[in-house]
């Protein structure tokens, strides 16, 4: 479908002489080669936006490549967002539901290539002797029962978001078995774990606990994330880890007092603050365009 829709708008709007953009615009290294195979199809259709919005300087330099027009680097969006009022209100109950135990949350663990993350982090906290509640959100619905099966076939003493009910003080696991609230998983966390990056899938999207405030880890795979997470690592608010066993030690070490959690944690907070306002920059970069373009 998109194949057919977007050429079609972006020749009407130049036909119409209608400015069009591309904002918050990124391309990784494997697309840009993939595009380049067809760069006599592409190069036209990128020189015709009035503007090409990045995210990063080395995503502009990709999108330069094939032939975009005015490139700029305004950032990521992504570090814009901020969790809604309604998923602090339903963080606020998922804590009492929890009580006064330290949080790990493992959030859009992911099933990649029949490798389950999942199951490998639950493997890994087998050797946790800590009183720390452990929260597996798996990324795909269908493998809610699956992370549930896994965790009671390790022998833990496992609950699920779904059953609403207090988490007894000897549960081990908590399954987040539910759509749209990984925001509020993580305003619960007091340090995270972003999946997709214990399997060879890129990493999910690092931002968002980051953005809670919370101490964040994530594993060798970050392709989709690269640059925010070289950033995030170079603050020192996420560490980078190459196993399920280092993520369990760097878990422990992060909640112990000696671990340095609420020195990370500040961290968080001034990492965030520094990369927000590219919503504000895209925006002023659209009216300074636009305006031009009227004034021709």
């Amino acid at each position: 479908m998109e194949t057919e829709i977007w050429p079609n708008l972006m020749r009407e709007c130049r036909r119409a002489g209608v400015p069009l953009f591309l904002a918050n615009a990124r391309l990784s290294e494997k697309s840009l080669n993939g595009y380049l195979k067809v760069r006599r199809l592409i190069r036209p259709a990128a020189a015709s936006l009035t503007g090409c919005l990045a995210q990063t300087e080395a995503d502009a330099a990709r999108l330069a490549k094939l032939g975009a027009a005015s490139v700029q680097v305004c950032g990521n969006t992504k570090y814009d967002l901020m969790p809604s009022e309604q998923m602090k209100t339903l963080a606020g109950q998922f804590e009492k539901r929890i009580g006064g135990r330290p949080v790990a949350v493992c959030g859009s663990t992911r099933v990649y290539r029949g490798e389950d993350e999942a199951e490998k982090l639950l493997a890994a906290w087998q050797q946790y002797r800590g009183d720390a509640l452990l929260v597996v959100v798996p990324r795909h619905p269908e493998h809610f029962q699956t992370a549930f099966e896994t965790a009671k076939r390790f022998g833990f003493k496992v609950q699920r978001r779904s059953d609403g009910l207090p988490v007894e003080p000897d549960t081990q696991v908590w399954i987040g078995d539910s759509m749209g609230e990984l925001y509020a998983y993580y305003l619960c966390a007091d340090v995270a774990f972003v999946g997709g990056s214990l399997v060879d899938s890129g990493c999910q999207n690092i931002i968002e606990p980051l953005s809670c405030g919370v101490p964040t880890i994530f594993g060798f795979s970050t392709y989709n994330f690269s640059e925010a997470c070289r950033h995030a690592l170079a603050s020192g608010a996420a560490v980078q880890v190459e196993s399920a066993d280092a993520w369990r030690e760097a878990v422990e070490k992060t909640l112990s007092s000696e671990g340095g959690g609420m020195q990370m944690q500040a961290r968080v907070d001034g990492f965030i603050a520094q990369h927000r306002g590219a919503s504000v920059r895209i925006a002023e970069a659209v009216r300074e365009a636009v305006c031009g373009h009227r004034g021709r």
